[in-house]
């Protein structure tokens, strides 16, 4: 399985805003889970991945993207949910000849969901993923 790392992903805790909050708050209580997400119960993960580095994998060239996806994984409840998703195609729009050199792991739900294992049991089950 590929890893954020190996694509040069850095991880970073993303800030959150105010208004951020509010959505994932109102989102969770929509869907029966508690709406505070807080992150010092331990039952959540604020996290995030940048993509600002230049990287040759298995001998091919890809460029910097300065893609940006940050979510909340909370295993106890097992969601993901996203609040910042500026992808590597998003941040390309309008350099058609940079689509080429984007790396193949670029997509949010794969990379949230590779964070996602590496934080549960193999046997846990995702529920959602917003």
């Amino acid at each position: 399985m590929q890893n954020p790392q190996q694509w040069r992903y850095a991880e970073n805790q993303c800030i959150d805003s105010t208004a951020s909050n509010k959505w994932i708050a109102k989102t969770l209580e929509l869907i029966g889970l508690r709406g505070d997400c807080a992150e010092d119960d331990g039952s959540s993960i604020r996290v995030g991945h940048s993509h600002e580095y230049l990287e040759m994998v298995e001998g091919k060239f890809y460029a910097a993207t300065n893609a940006l996806l940050c979510q909340i994984i909370n295993p106890l409840d097992k969601i993901i949910v996203a609040y910042e998703k500026f992808t590597a195609h998003a941040r390309a729009r309008g350099f058609e000849s940079y689509h080429q050199h984007i790396s193949e792991l670029n997509h949010w739900s794969n990379i949230a969901y590779l964070r996602w294992l590496s934080e549960v049991d193999q046997r846990s089950d995702l529920r959602y993923a917003l």
